[in-house]
């Protein structure tokens, strides 16, 4: 009984150490192909796809099963992704960043986990030429529209950012929210769609209630 125990200690300590060198050689070898810092971490299983179209600032960490993707080509038509994170950004796992124009990240950006950020939708579904319900989704053309994070935003547990949204700086995103619409420097959202709760006061550095402006 204890020496089985011992063993499965053993075969876990192994297992860890083996993940983190494995976590050292696949960042390391991403970093020197995209010419990164040398702080630049990547969980062994994250898809980081078109690296010469991301851009990464010092200090970058990401967790398990993170798909960072810059989109060149799809349904025959071809693009010129720009990602960009800032300094001392860190992602958990599963988040899943997808570009086909530009996604920019700014500094301090703390993410949780479950996270989809993205600057395109499949089809138009507003203004002319909007893409009709008969027509497959993955036969739609990409709509773009750029997306912006500013620095020090919190962004919570299983949230969407979508396409042409602008989160100002500061910024805290409440858990489960949907992101339609751009957001202020220094404000609390929450819910679906997101939408204000709290304001930072600046001149008396109180977080205020939204109703209370």
């Amino acid at each position: 009984m204890i020496k089985s125990a011992l063993i499965k200690i053993k075969n876990r300590g192994f297992r860890f150490v083996f993940g983190r060198v494995f976590d050292r050689i696949v960042s390391y070898s991403v970093a020197s192909a995209n010419n990164y810092s040398k702080d630049f971490y990547i969980h062994h299983s994250v898809i980081w796809q078109g690296g010469r179209h991301i851009k990464v600032g010092k200090s970058f960490v990401s967790g398990r099963n993170c798909r960072i993707e810059a989109i060149l080509n799809y349904a025959g038509m071809t693009f010129i992704p720009r990602i960009e994170f800032g300094d001392n950004v860190t992602l958990n796992d599963n988040i899943h960043i997808g570009c086909a124009r530009s996604v920019t990240i700014g500094n301090n950006v703390l993410m949780a986990s479950n996270i989809f950020i993205s600057d395109h939708n499949h089809g138009k579904y507003s203004g002319t030429n909007q893409d009709s319900p008969l027509t497959p989704p993955e036969h739609r053309d990409l709509d773009v529209s750029d997306v912006f994070i500013g620095n020090n935003v919190w962004i919570g547990e299983s949230a969407s950012i979508l396409p042409g949204v602008i989160i100002g700086e500061g910024c805290i995103v409440g858990a489960n929210s949907v992101v339609t619409k751009d957001i202020p420097k220094f404000c609390i959202v929450a819910g679906n769609p997101a939408r204000i709760l709290k304001y930072y006061d600046e001149k008396s550095r109180v977080w205020r209630r939204a109703d209370d402006r």
